[in-house]
This record gives structure tokens, C-alpha cells and sequence, in this order.
């Protein structure tokens, strides 16, 4: 049932540069997905989610957190495709906060895109839901797996949650620590 994965976090794949022809982000298509995490009338398991705190800011991450404890709670009731388009929306929407924090910096992959990097295709990622889109830090080179997240939440509980994620993605401590020692210097 459960996917077999390599990696979960962040790979840096050297001095590789995005050829704008080549390759074509899916920001826009990967944004109308994560809309649908708030708008999915027939899962039942929406009852669970407080949709009009929904923004797309870092704090809604641990409104999403929630609902995916809830529906771990309700695995075992729930079947395949319903995991998957929970992972899928709940994952976009991660990647969603991310890229809209640091529109300039971050940019929405598809897996047969990311393939175009030769270090991404060294790794061999596998595609899944997990891997069909990936993040992509423009400033680092690296490569990031918002869908992988919810999937690790589902099976490890809190201890995988998105709201973190997101904090370290965007490097949040160091700028919250610099901003702190600003403030007594």
C-alpha cells in the first residue's frame, strides 16, 4: 500500500542552472491544487480542518498539522486514493507557503522536469506522490519534498510536522535569531 521512499528532505545538486526554456516551472498548476485542500466538499474528513484560517502564511501550517492528526486518527478508514489526495493537497499547500514566502527564491517542478538535472536523477527518485512535484531553491540548487511531508506525518505523527518543515526550508531560526540579536546590538 504505503510507498517505498529514499529521502525526504533536501538534496543540493551542485552548480546546476535552470534553463527557463527548458524547463517550465508549475507554479501555477501545483497552486490550483492546494486551493483544493480547502474546497474538497466530498471528503469527509474536511470537517477537521478550520478552512478559514487557510492563508497560506507559516501559522496556517499548524492549522493543516492538526488535520492531518485527525485523519491519521482515521487511517485505517480511509482508502488509497483518499491518502493520496490528502498527501497531494496537504503537501501543495506546504510547498504553496513555502513559495509564496520567497516567491523569487523557490519554483515548482514537475519530477520529469527535475529530471533534467543530472544530480537529482543520480539520486534515483523513484516517481510517486511524493516526488511528482518538487520545490526548487533557486539560490541554493537544492531540491525540496513538501509531499513527502504529510506522507511522514501520516506515519509518524507530530514529530513530521509541515509548520517545522516550512522553518527550516526558509531558514526561519537564523533570521528570528539575527533579528534577536539585532534588536540588543
Amino acid at each position: 500500500m504505503w510507498l517505498e521512499l529514499k529521502y525526504w528532505g533536501l538534496r543540493k545538486m551542485g552548480s546546476e542552472k535552470m534553463k527557463r526554456d527548458k524547463i517550465k516551472d508549475k507554479n501555477k498548476e501545483v497552486f490550483s491544487i492546494s486551493l483544493l485542500l480547502a474546497d474538497d466538499a466530498n471528503n469527509v474528513l474536511t470537517k477537521y480542518l478550520d478552512k478559514d484560517k487557510l492563508d497560506f502564511t507559516i501559522g496556517s501550517l499548524k492549522v493543516v498539522d492538526n488535520y492531518l492528526d485527525k485523519v491519521r486518527k482515521e487511517r485505517k478508514n480511509l482508502n488509497e486514493k483518499d491518502i493520496q489526495k490528502i498527501i497531494l493537497r496537504c503537501g501543495t499547500y506546504l510547498g504553496e507557503v513555502i513559495r509564496k514566502s520567497r516567491p523569487k527564491q523557490f519554483v515548482w517542478l514537475s519530477y520529469n522536469s527535475a529530471l533534467e538535472f543530472p544530480s537529482f536523477k543520480k539520486f534515483g527518485f523513484e516517481k510517486d506522490i511524493t516526488t511528482y512535484y518538487v520545490l526548487f531553491n533557486k539560490e541554493s540548487k537544492g531540491f525540496w519534498f513538501p509531499l513527502a511531508k504529510p506522507y511522514k506525518f501520516l506515519e509518524n505523527g507530530r514529530a513530521d510536522n509541515l509548520w517545522s518543515f516550512a522553518k527550516v526550508c526558509l531558514n526561519l531560526k537564523e533570521i528570528e535569531k539575527k533579528k534577536k540579536n539585532d534588536r540588543y546590538n
